[in-house]
């Protein structure tokens, strides 16, 4: 089986790039201090919860509409155009919420 030129192209040029010395892939061996793991747990926990602070009144307004489920909010959010935390948006999409919604979590 021949391979097509994109995927020739791009084993040909890994290949050059690793006869140059060039580490690929893999574990390098670092690894976070306990103090690094903890500063970027604290980063993502201010995000979620300003995301969450963010959205709770329009949450609210949908829950209030007589939206009961997790993917009802979903849908809704969805049909708002609203985004994800992390930027997605299409429809279908399913949500995972662990907290701070009335009825749904530690609140």
């Amino acid at each position: 089986m021949e391979l097509s030129p994109h995927k020739a192209r791009t084993k040909a040029a890994l290949a050059a790039a690793k006869r140059r010395g060039k580490k690929l892939g893999g574990d390098r061996g670092a690894r976070l201090s306990a103090k690094a793991r903890a500063a970027g747990r604290a980063v993502v926990t201010d995000h979620a919860n300003a995301r969450a602070r963010d959205l709770a009144p329009t949450i609210a307004e949908i829950q209030a509409s007589g939206a009961k489920t997790l993917r009802a909010i979903a849908d809704v959010l969805n049909a708002m155009k609203i985004p994800t935390a992390r930027g997605a948006g299409e429809p279908g999409r399913s949500i995972r919420i662990t907290g701070g919604i009335q009825g749904f979590g530690a609140s």
